[in-house]
């Protein structure tokens, strides 16, 4: 069975489907015929670029995980924050607002919107996103920052 599948460009490797415990084939170039696994490893391929500071393979990355599955508010979020790195802000902010679309209670959309509007100079929106993280996380991971990043927005 082997020699057959290398001859057809097919290789077997030891992940296996939910649903069953039989090898999954993958491509030549490794790529499984998965959605969710090709995706879950462009979504890990993009974590760990956008967490090493390469931030043009984690756009990269992020793209092709999106390709994958449009709707993802994991990989929109990822995308928005590698453009804001890049200091692509337009793209930024159509991913970060494409993500708060599809999940508006999460509260690190807003978060990012905040800091997408608060560096394009849209300082009211940036006052209404950086208020929603916090309705939405009072006890959030930045919710002392937010605060005083509010502070600072609202003195005249």
């Amino acid at each position: 069975l082997a020699p057959l599948a290398a001859d057809a460009g097919v290789r077997l490797v030891d992940a296996v489907d939910a649903g069953s415990k039989a090898p999954r084939a993958t491509d030549d170039a490794g790529e499984s015929d998965d959605p969710e696994v090709r995706f879950a490893a462009r979504l890990k391929a993009a974590d760990a670029a956008a967490r090493a500071g390469a931030f043009a393979k984690a756009v990269r990355e992020y793209k092709a995980a999106l390709a994958i599955k449009p709707n993802s508010v994991v990989a929109h979020l990822g995308l928005g924050n590698a453009y804001y790195e890049l200091d692509t802000i337009d793209a930024a902010r159509s991913h970060l607002e494409k993500a708060r679309a599809l999940a508006p209670k999460d509260p690190q959309v807003y978060l990012l919107l905040g800091a997408i509007y608060q560096s394009g100079a849209r300082k009211d929106d940036a006052i209404v996103a950086y208020q929603q993280y916090l309705e939405l996380a009072p006890q959030g991971k930045f919710a002392r920052d937010v605060q005083s990043i509010l502070k600072g927005l609202q003195t005249p």
